[in-house]
């Protein structure tokens, strides 16, 4: 009998154990066709071994990253912990000590309802479908419970669910970055 007891409690263990590294290997494979780069490897990086904030597993968490105008080393990130607290900023890559430099950042407080809708938004998160231009990655990892999933989309094709969840968080999921063409001589 307590060995039936014992294998009941290992099981579920071992089941969540094995979906967590089948999804980190899925991503993997997704984002390891695209080219290579310190910044791109970065950003897979902090996606592929994120992990709730200690004290706060189980709660709902998101992150998420895309490239500003197709460039790696500039990256958008969006974030919200369980303990409802969101984060938008800018991320910009460049030769220094600490190798990248945050440009922009804001912090905020979801409200009650704010953080129920997200925590209904991510129980709707559709598959992977990842764009044929590493530029055009937006990476999203969340976790639900006690599973953590990272996600592979093109962002000129966001998924409602998604869209919503940057929606209401308040953050950017496009920033306009005016391109002028160059004077004509006269």
């Amino acid at each position: 009998m307590k060995r039936f007891r014992l294998i009941l409690w290992v099981m579920p263990v071992v089941l969540a154990i094995a979906l967590w590294w089948l999804n980190a290997q899925r991503a993997k494979t997704i984002l390891a066709s695209y080219p290579q780069s310190w910044e791109f490897n970065y950003a897979v990086k902090s996606h592929l071994e994120f992990k709730p904030e200690r004290g706060r597993e189980g709660q709902t968490t998101f992150f998420a990253t895309w490239f500003l105008n197709g460039q790696t080393g500039t990256q958008m990130t969006c974030s919200a912990s369980g303990d409802g607290s969101s984060y938008f900023g800018r991320m910009d890559f460049v030769e220094s000590t600490y190798g990248w430099t945050v440009v922009s950042s804001k912090g905020s407080r979801l409200t009650n309802s704010q953080f129920l809708r997200l925590r209904t938004l991510l129980t709707q998160v559709p598959a992977s479908s990842p764009p044929v231009e590493r530029g055009h990655l937006l990476l999203v990892t969340f976790n639900r419970g006690n599973s953590t999933e990272t996600r592979v989309y093109d962002r000129n094709d966001v998924p409602e669910a998604v869209e919503s969840a940057f929606q209401t968080l308040g953050a950017p999921l496009a920033t306009v970055t005016p391109i002028f063409p160059p004077l004509a001589p006269d």
